[in-house]
C-alpha cells in the first residue's frame, strides 16, 4: 500500500475504482498547531499474481499481474487528472506495493518526491495460510474459522513454521 500526504480532499484509488471521500483534518504533533489541511491518499496495490490465483498472499513477495499494472497506471492517471499530486510517499517492502507506487508517481509526474519504504506497511502476515488456495482453506477449516483468521486482531492465523520460506525470519529484508 502506498500512502501520500498532499493538499485538500481524501482520495482512494483501488481495484474498485476511485472514490473522493471528503476533507481530512490536519495531523501533527501536540506542540505544533496548524490550520493547514492535508490529504491522505491511500492506494491499494493492483491485482497481484496470487490475487489472480485466489491464494493467501500476506508477506509473500509476489508481483503485480498484467491487470494489476493496468489498474495502478490508471490510478496514477486519475490522480493526475484530479490534481492530486503527492508530496511525499510511503510504501511497504513488497514489490507489488513498490511497483504500484512507481506507477502512480509516474502517472502524476512525481517520480522525484521523497519516498520511504517500511516493513510496518506490509500486508497482514497470514502465517501458515500464505500460499494456500483460499477456497480450499475454507473447505478444510470452514468459512467462519477462515473469516476469524482474516479479520480478527486478537486471533492470528496458524503460525508458519520457522523452516518455511514464508517465515519472516527467512526474509533478508
Amino acid at each position: 500500500m502506498m500512502f501520500s500526504v498532499v493538499a485538500r480532499t481524501a482520495f482512494n484509488a483501488s481495484r474498485n475504482g476511485v472514490v473522493r471521500a471528503g476533507v481530512v483534518p490536519s495531523f501533527g504533533l501536540a506542540a505544533v498547531q496548524t490550520a493547514e489541511k492535508h490529504t491522505l491518499i491511500l492506494v491499494r496495490h493492483g491485482e497481484s499474481t496470487w490475487n489472480l490465483e485466489n491464494k493467501f498472499t500476506g508477506w509473500v513477495d509476489v508481483p503485480l499481474s498484467p491487470k494489476g499494472h493496468e489498474e495502478v497506471i490508471e490510478a496514477g492517471k486519475l490522480m493526475n487528472e484530479a490534481g492530486l499530486l503527492p508530496e511525499v510517499a510511503f510504501t511497504s517492502l513488497q514489490k507489488r506495493a513498490i511497483r504500484t507506487l512507481w506507477h502512480v508517481l509516474e502517472g502524476t509526474d512525481r517520480m522525484w518526491i521523497p519516498t520511504t519504504k517500511a516493513w510496518q506497511l506490509n500486508e497482514r502476515h497470514y502465517g501458515a495460510l500464505q500460499g494456500l488456495d483460499k477456497q480450499e482453506t475454507v473447505d478444510k477449516y470452514g468459512k467462519d474459522q477462515v473469516l476469524i483468521w482474516r479479520r480478527s486482531y486478537d486471533i492470528p492465523p496458524p503460525v508458519v513454521d520457522r523452516s518455511s520460506p514464508h517465515h519472516p525470519g527467512n526474509d533478508p529484508r
